[in-house]
């Protein structure tokens, strides 16, 4: 029988089990949580042992270096934060520095410094408040997108009939004692799909605080 090993993370067991199933083969996942890699090396050698491989076991016998205890030291990196126990008076926010009166080049670079700070900020206010005023109503405020849409297997989602909580025989002809259910990246898309068509020109480039309490069942048209 062929005999397959995954080193590293991934779903390959479960890949090979449906393209081989029914078929003599094994599968080994060899990255284990919590253990060395000569551990799991280890425990790889006795699977494949029990299932009639031969190998050298010598080098798993052997014992390891000794190494003196290291003692961890900590980084100090970047630089403290600085918090300041009381606002600054109001005054001393919005107080402006007078002219230069001499020629010391850090006063001037000082005084440019400033100018460029305050004139970025307006900058910004004036194109914050030029796209507010061109947006629309619904633009500038969220507002909830209601879509209805007719899932059904033997249509539009033909895929979730291999979806299933309890998978029957080929050819089963009761399609609800299979429990089919949508998968959470096809509602995902689903919603993304909606609030595209409900905002037209724009797109979703991400999706937060999903919450799913319960499964999505469509043994019949929903």
């Amino acid at each position: 029988q062929r005999v397959f090993i995954q080193v590293g993370t991934g779903s390959l067991p479960g890949f090979v089990a449906d393209t081989l199933a029914g078929r003599p083969h094994r599968v080994f996942s060899m990255q284990q949580e919590g253990r060395s890699g000569l551990l799991q090396l280890t425990c790889l050698s006795a699977a494949l042992w029990v299932e009639g491989a031969q190998f050298d076991t010598r080098l798993l016998a052997r014992p390891a270096a000794s190494r003196a205890p290291t003692q961890r030291q900590r980084l100090a990196l970047g630089v403290p934060l600085l918090r300041i126990a009381e606002p600054l008076p109001a005054a001393m926010a919005t107080a402006t520095l007078p002219p230069p009166a001499s020629a010391d080049p850090v006063e001037h670079c000082l005084q440019e410094t400033l100018a460029e700070i305050e004139q970025a900020g307006q900058e910004v206010r004036s194109l914050l408040l030029q796209r507010r005023q061109q947006q629309s109503p619904a633009q500038q405020g969220l507002t909830r997108v209601q879509q209805r849409l007719r899932l059904d297997v033997s249509d539009n989602i033909g895929a979730v009939a291999d979806h299933t909580l309890y998978p029957q025989r080929p050819g089963w002809p009761i399609l609800a004692d299979a429990h089919p259910v949508v998968p959470m990246t096809m509602e995902l898309t689903l919603l993304r799909q909606a609030a595209e068509q409900a905002y037209a020109g724009r797109k979703v480039i991400e999706v937060s605080s999903i919450a799913a309490y319960n499964w999505l069942l469509v043994s019949a048209p929903q």
